[in-house]
């Protein structure tokens, strides 16, 4: 899996990717994911994970020291990551470090892709997932992917 996020550190920063699992440091800072910097100040990183698992994770501004600057500000990053062979999964997500304003790109070969996040709206109102591919409606909402409501502020779909 390749993780992108866009972050402006201070010079000697270092963004990780800590998570709930070993692949991801068991939240363990010290032995996160550390990222790559790219031009645009994107960081990214690759990391394998086994199909069907559910992850949560945050990114982690570290200096080169070790020491924690900061954590991703707000709940969890949830993703439940597609069942099926190890050689058929291919995702890419792409995060921002604000959450109010996160997009999650999530490509998969093959593989159906669950989606579920919490975020509460206004009463009426409705979650839905749009992206670049003809199953993700082509960035026309119209023909996206609507998510489910469940108890907790929870929106669920693939």
């Amino acid at each position: 899996m390749q993780f992108h996020v866009r972050y402006r550190t201070d010079f000697g920063q270092e963004v990780y990717l800590v998570g709930n699992c070993s692949a991801l440091g068991n939240w363990d800072v010290m032995q996160g994911v550390r990222l790559t910097w790219n031009t645009g100040h994107i960081w990214e990183g690759s990391v394998e994970l086994p199909a069907g698992m559910h992850i949560q994770y945050k990114y982690v501004v570290r200096n080169n020291d070790g020491s924690v600057v900061r954590w991703q500000e707000g709940a969890n990053v949830s993703l439940e990551l597609p069942g099926g062979p190890a050689d058929a999964l291919a995702l890419d997500v792409e995060d921002s470090w604000n959450k109010s304003k996160q997009v999650k790109r999530i490509l998969a070969t093959g593989t159906p892709v669950r989606f579920n996040i919490r975020f509460k709206v206004e009463f009426g109102q409705s979650l839905l997932v749009v992206g670049s591919c003809a199953v993700l409606g082509n960035w026309n909402v119209d023909n996206s992917v609507r998510l489910n409501w469940q108890e907790g502020h929870i929106w669920e779909g693939s």
